[in-house]
């Protein structure tokens, strides 16, 4: 159908939306995907002066529709069910998902069950209905496009989020959060966007609202601009650590075992891990998609539902991973869990610990110390050696007996390394003397003998 410039699919012919599905289902059937996503575009938005002509179509095809929206509706209707159908009978694991506009409707009085806003509906402009979709389980998630900010009286994205959290029906949802505006303007939404508080603050609404899994970010090319420093800032204070994909139970709700046969070996690289992959079918659904590492420290709790405790979500199915450790002074206890395709979570399995103080430690994280100078004792020169388990400010000094300095050899910045230094006699009588060595969390001493 011909659209101003536009030249668009016809959703009311048959043939159109057989084309549409089998070009999903060449793709689902040839590629190894995780899921078909639609955006938002099934009849045209509308724009003054242009019109869609579909006349002779809905003379041949109306099905006996009289009213030309309701018929378009389900055009879009049997469309999205063909192709979720068609989906679900290849590759069951398949999700299938939509990202539409971000209002169903308004609430009106013939349209109670709106959202409190009054701009365009997807249900009567694009003849999209979302909700219905989500109602009769045709997608497995819905993401709407919530691009606006809070308090927009149009398009109040605090009105907007609680109501698809209310029409979601237990299907997933992610909100469609509108990366490409901040740092923008509009003249409806003058200085909503100029600052980096608007996505973060969504974000924390987003996560007190029970219904919401997640977030989908348009776009890609504004993030990575990190506009007013936004995508640092989320990385930072909202996205700290890992997360595990939430699992679909009405696809599939059974996890897989658990992993067997854990064992944690201190290595010179930090704490090697190995485990047995556990017993499973050979369905899809039942394979092993990939493992989580879970590490706590000292006597903390063994709790796999706190993010934080997320060490590694492995690429595959592997069953080996190296924790290259960062603090060698505590004892970790490890947890593996398998999830399948579906991102069913096994039980845990059985914990494997490691004290992590150990001679092999010296190796992972030098101790600051001051060795025995040589030779000693020595008559014109001897050598003064140390080691520095992390940078600072270092002083290295020479004392007689009487506590009177005699020189100072160090004080400087110094990184983290292994050092020696020259002390040279300089016309000092024979006798003992003392080398002291000081850092901000180190003082030691040897004794020198000069003949």
């Amino acid at each position: 159908l011909a659209y101003g410039d536009l030249r668009v699919l016809d959703p009311g012919k048959p043939e159109a939306r057989n084309f549409v599905t089998n070009v999903v289902m060449d793709v689902v059937r040839r590629y190894d995907v995780d899921a078909i996503h639609f955006d938002d575009y099934f009849y045209p938005y509308p724009e003054t002066g242009k019109v869609l002509n579909d006349d002779s179509t809905f003379s041949k095809f109306n099905r006996g529709i009289s009213n030309r929206a309701d018929w378009r509706r389900d055009n879009v209707d049997l469309l999205v069910r063909q192709v979720s159908d068609s989906i679900k009978s290849t590759k069951p694991w398949v999700k299938f998902g939509i990202s539409p506009f971000g209002i169903w409707q308004n609430k009106t009085t013939n349209q109670p069950n709106g959202s409190a806003t009054n701009g365009l509906q997807g249900y009567n402009d694009i003849y999209a209905d979302a909700r219905k979709w989500v109602q009769q389980g045709w997608v497995d998630y819905i993401a709407p496009q919530l691009y606006w900010s809070i308090g927009f009286a149009v398009a109040d994205y605090g009105i907007l989020l609680p109501w698809w959290s209310q029409n979601s029906f237990g299907r997933h949802l992610y909100i469609g959060q509108a990366a490409y505006r901040v740092n923008t303007m509009t003249t409806s939404e003058p200085s909503a966007w100029l600052n980096g508080t608007q996505l973060p603050t969504q974000i924390r609404a987003n996560r007190i609202q029970p219904a919401v899994q997640g977030s989908i970010f348009y776009n890609t090319t504004s993030l990575n601009k990190n506009p007013l420093g936004i995508r640092d800032s989320l990385r930072t204070n909202l996205y700290r650590y890992p997360a595990l994909i939430p699992n679909m139970a009405w696809k599939d709700n059974i996890p897989p075992p658990a992993p067997q046969g854990l064992t944690a070996t201190i290595t010179s690289n930090g704490v090697q891990l190995r485990w047995n992959r556990p017993s499973t079918g050979t369905s899809e659904l039942e394979k092993i998609r990939y493992y989580v590492v879970y590490r706590f420290a000292n006597e903390e709790l063994t709790n796999t539902s706190a993010a934080q405790n997320i060490r590694y979500i492995s690429p595959n199915d592997t069953t080996a991973y190296l924790d290259a450790v960062s603090n060698p002074t505590l004892k970790y206890t490890y947890v593996i869990t398998a999830v399948d395709r579906l991102h069913n979570e096994s039980v845990a399995s059985a914990p494997a610990s490691v004290v992590l103080i150990t001679a092999l430690d010296q190796q992972l994280a030098p101790q600051t110390e001051l060795l025995t100078n040589y030779p000693n004792p020595f008559e014109e020169e001897t050598l003064i050696p140390y080691q520095l388990a992390k940078s600072g400010r270092v002083r290295l000094k020479i004392w007689n007996l009487l506590g009177q300095e005699i020189t100072t050899l160090v004080d400087e910045w110094q990184t983290q390394n292994s050092y020696q230094i020259s002390f040279r006699r300089n016309f000092l009588p024979s006798g003992v003397y003392i080398c002291t060595l000081e850092t901000d969390d180190f003082k030691g001493s040897k004794r020198m003998i000069l003949r």
